[in-house]
């Protein structure tokens, strides 16, 4: 089952993030969420509870655009899970010190997007070590994770970090407004969700929607939390 799962997420970031994919690759229907059972689970990134935990993985658009977002969150009291790219940290567009600053946890997402499972661990552990964040949390591109994968982020005392519900908002031009939907539509307790800075982050203004969509079906975002949030994080970030 959990194979299963990994060749969805993987196919599906694929193809999101315009990595050529054979047609017999092509994404399979999600298998349906499991309940958290665990004080952590990599499916649920810290979120052990009965609240939804939204992510925002990759790069920003513009730092303006990043701290929008931030803002709107800590208007809100939420915490929204930061997962960028180190270089887009190093390049000035996600200053990460501004989000923990706003009670925001901070996860790494390897340099520069790289697909881990096919570096050597020398390799894997330059990405998860050089990226400007320095989290204990790692989510690998595309949720991508092998044994040397693996070896690597226990070796770094680091946590694998991925997610449970995937709006797609990254495909075929669909607006941030159609990838709110569909997260106040199918997210449940214990949800977390995998979007984007640079395709649902870019219009803060949906953050709101989530939050009173989810609302009125009884669900809760996860709250934000003590700032600032330090770089070493405890492993459940909502409960």
């Amino acid at each position: 089952m959990i194979a299963h799962i990994m060749a969805s997420l993987l196919s599906a970031a694929i193809i999101g993030s315009g990595i050529a994919m054979p047609a017999s690759a092509a994404p399979s229907t999600p298998a349906p969420q499991a309940a958290a059972k665990h004080p952590y689970d990599k499916f649920e990134c810290g979120n052990i509870g009965n609240k939804v935990f939204l992510t925002f993985d990759d790069a920003p658009p513009s730092k303006k655009k990043f701290k929008q977002l931030i803002d709107e969150a800590a208007r809100l009291k939420i915490a929204i899970g930061i997962v960028p790219n180190g270089s887009a940290v190093n390049a000035g567009t996600a200053p990460v010190d501004y989000a923990r600053s706003k009670g925001m946890p901070v996860m790494d997402h390897a340099y520069n997007h790289v697909l881990l499972t096919k570096l050597s661990y020398s390799k894997v552990v330059w990405q998860i070590t050089r990226s400007y964040i320095g989290s204990n949390f790692v989510r690998p591109p595309y949720g991508a994770h092998n044994a040397t994968v693996r070896k690597a982020l226990k070796d770094k005392g680091k946590r694998n970090c991925l997610w449970n519900l995937d709006p797609e908002d990254w495909k075929g031009g669909k607006s941030p407004k159609a990838a709110a939907d569909y997260i106040i539509r199918n997210a449940r307790k214990g949800s977390t969700a995998v979007v984007h800075l640079q395709h649902l982050g870019k219009d803060a203004s949906q953050l709101a929607r989530i939050k009173k969509g989810l609302a009125k079906r009884g669900l809760e975002l996860c709250p934000v939390l003590s700032a600032p949030t330090p770089k070493k994080l405890p492993k459940v970030l909502c409960s």
